[in-house]
C-alpha cells in the first residue's frame, strides 16, 4: 500500500467532492435572489423613496352639497315638473320656504264609541259602525267593524296624525284604503281600528296637524307610514294618494330617531312637504323649520 493511500481524506475536502456543477449555479441563483430582495426592501426604507399618499376620497356630505340636485336651479325645474304632473297650479319658492304651522290640537284619553264625536281646530272625528268583509278569498265573511271617520274641517291641506289606542290588540280585521297621512281641504277618511266583537270603543290619545302646500300634500302622501314608525293597526290601508310609493326612504334612521326621541313625526314631515323622495333623503339632523327657510333644498350638514 502506498504512503498516498494511508492520508485520511478531510470532511471538507469529501463536501467538496460532492458539488457537481448544478449544484453550484442553483446555490449562485439563490444568493442573486437574496441580494435583489434585499436590494429592494433597502431602498423602500427610505421615507423620502416612498411615493406621495393618494388623497383622502372626498366626503359622503361634501358629494352632495356639490351634486347638481341640490343647485336651486334643478330643484325648481323638478318642482315646476312635478306640479305638472299632478296638474296642480305652480308653486313659487318663496312659498315653499314658508313655515309650514303646527298643532297639536288634542292631548288626553277621550273614548269614543259608536255615535261619538271629537272635534278639534282642524278636524272632526266620528267612531260609526261599518260591516266589512275579513279573511281570504272563499274563506271570508263579513263582521262589524269600529270605523274612526276623519274629517279635514279647514281650507287647507293637511297632515295629520291621531293617535288611538284600543282595548284589544285588534290583529284581525277588515281594511279599508285611505291617505293615513294627509288630507285635502274638506276631505274625509275612514279607517278602521277594531272588530266590535273585540273593542267596542278607541280611546283618542293625540291628535296633531301640519299644515301643507298643495304639492306638499302629495310629496307627503308618497310616504310609507308603517317605515314612519306609526301604528300599523290604525294606518294600515294606506293608498299613497293614488301615487307610487316613496322607494327611497332612510327608515331605519328615522325609525331610531323617532324610538330615541331625538327625531319628531313634524320633522319628517316637514322635510318631505317640501322635498320630493325621489330626489332628496331625509337627514336625522334635519329639524321643523319652525321660522321657515332661507334655502331650498335642503343641503346636509357637512361632518
Amino acid at each position: 500500500m502506498s504512503e498516498q493511500d494511508h492520508i485520511e481524506t478531510s470532511p471538507l475536502s469529501a463536501l467538496l467532492d460532492r458539488i457537481t456543477p448544478m449544484h453550484l449555479a442553483l446555490g449562485l441563483g439563490a444568493i442573486a435572489l437574496l441580494s435583489m430582495i434585499l436590494g429592494t426592501c433597502a431602498a423602500y426604507s427610505n421615507d423620502a423613496a416612498l411615493p406621495p399618499p393618494l388623497p383622502a376620497p372626498p366626503k359622503t356630505e361634501t358629494e352632495a352639497v356639490l351634486s347638481y340636485r341640490f343647485k336651486e336651479s334643478f330643484y325648481r325645474a323638478l318642482v315646476d315638473e312635478d306640479c305638472d304632473k299632478l296638474k296642480i297650479g305652480r308653486t313659487d319658492l318663496a312659498t315653499l320656504k314658508q313655515p309650514n304651522a303646527h298643532r297639536t290640537e288634542f292631548t288626553g284619553a277621550q273614548r269614543l264609541s259608536v255615535g261619538r264625536r271629537l272635534s278639534t281646530t282642524s278636524l272632526s272625528m266620528q267612531a260609526v259602525k261599518k260591516r266589512l268583509w275579513i279573511g281570504e278569498e272563499g274563506q271570508s265573511l263579513r263582521a262589524p267593524h269600529l270605523v274612526l271617520r276623519i274629517t279635514n274641517s279647514t281650507d287647507r291641506h293637511l297632515a295629520f296624525r291621531v293617535k288611538t289606542k284600543a282595548d284589544a290588540a285588534c290583529r284581525n280585521k277588515g281594511v279599508l284604503p285611505h291617505n293615513a297621512l294627509a288630507l285635502a281641504p274638506g276631505q274625509r277618511v275612514s279607517r278602521t281600528e277594531c272588530m266590535l266583537r273585540s273593542a267596542k270603543s278607541v280611546v283618542v290619545e293625540n291628535v296633531e296637524v301640519l299644515e301643507l302646500t298643495p304639492l306638499g300634500f302629495h310629496y307627503v302622501s308618497r310616504l310609507d307610514p308603517e317605515r314612519l314608525h306609526l301604528d300599523a293597526r290604525a294606518t294600515e290601508g294606506h293608498d299613497f294618494a293614488g301615487q307610487k310609493a316613496c322607494r327611497l326612504l332612510p327608515w331605519r334612521a328615522i325609525r331610531a330617531g323617532l324610538e330615541r326621541g331625538t327625531t319628531q313625526w313634524v320633522d319628517v314631515i316637514d322635510f318631505y312637504s317640501r322635498h320630493n323622495c325621489d330626489e332628496y333623503t331625509f337627514s336625522v339632523d334635519y329639524r321643523f323649520a319652525r321660522d321657515g327657510l332661507d334655502i331650498l333644498p335642503v343641503r346636509p350638514k357637512r361632518s
